[in-house]
Formats: C-alpha cells, structure tokens, sequence
C-alpha cells in the first residue's frame, strides 16, 4: 500500500469525532493555533483510518489522540498533548512543565479521562460537521 502523503506544513491531528469533549479541545487549539499549524481529521474517517493503519494503530480500541509531524514521527496519549501544547505560545510553558511527570504518570492520568470520555462529557450521534469560517483546518472527504 501507498503511504498517504501529508503536507510538511502542517501538523495532524487524529480525534475521536463524536465525543463532545475531543471536540471542545479542537475547538480550543484552533482558537489558539494562531500559525495555523494544525489540521484535524476525526478518527471515524477513511483518512484517519488509513493513517492510524499506515502507523500500525489498530483503531478498534483506539482511546488517544494522534498527533503527527510529517516525515518525522507520530505519539499517542500525554505525549501528544504536550507536543502540540509545545507548537502554542504561551503553552509550550506549560508542556515543559508537566513533562517533569513520568510519561506512566501523565497517561494513566488521560487514559483516565479517555476511557471515561462519553460517560463524563457525552457523544455525538455523528461526527460534527466544523462551520464554514474553519472547515478548512479539517481533513473531511465527506464534506469536500
């Protein structure tokens, strides 16, 4: 299989489309990724399938974000939390911070929240479909 090719000007970011509390984060890294740096593909995609495939992520059970920087590498969980946070200003402060914690630490801490994501915050019946003024910051083939 041909891997897919993903612009080197922009980072990705794999969601889980329907959990209201994923999309209130995008929500907030678009309001906030003033470089316009990052573009958001929801998991439940062919796109995002095909990514998670192409890096051996089985997206049965996938309770992570994905975060990818083209032709350098990819992470899961806290680690991708606190790589993205890095790309923001003032957060990068912050990412350095909390990268004092032991990755076992910091991800039993989100596997907390993922596992728990749609009793806590709740679940879309379907992925949401971004307004005009940002669809463009997300990699959705459906609405192309």
């Amino acid at each position: 299989m041909q891997p897919t090719i993903l612009s080197n000007k922009h980072n990705y970011i794999i969601y889980d489309g329907v959990c209201v509390f994923c999309n209130y984060w995008v929500n907030w890294l678009i309001k906030r990724d003033r470089k316009d740096l990052f573009r958001f593909i929801p998991l439940q995609t062919k796109l995002g399938q095909t990514l998670l495939s192409e890096r051996n992520i089985s997206s049965d059970k996938i309770e992570s974000i994905v975060y990818i920087q083209p032709e350098q590498a990819y992470f899961l969980k806290s680690d991708a939390i606190l790589n993205l946070l890095r790309e923001l200003t003032p957060w990068k402060y912050f990412a350095l911070i909390l990268k004092i914690f032991p990755r076992q630490i910091r991800d039993f801490v989100y596997d907390l929240i993922a596992v728990n994501r749609y009793t806590l915050f709740g679940r879309h019946q379907q992925c949401e479909i971004p307004p005009s003024a940002i669809r463009q910051r997300f990699l959705l083939e459906e609405f192309d």
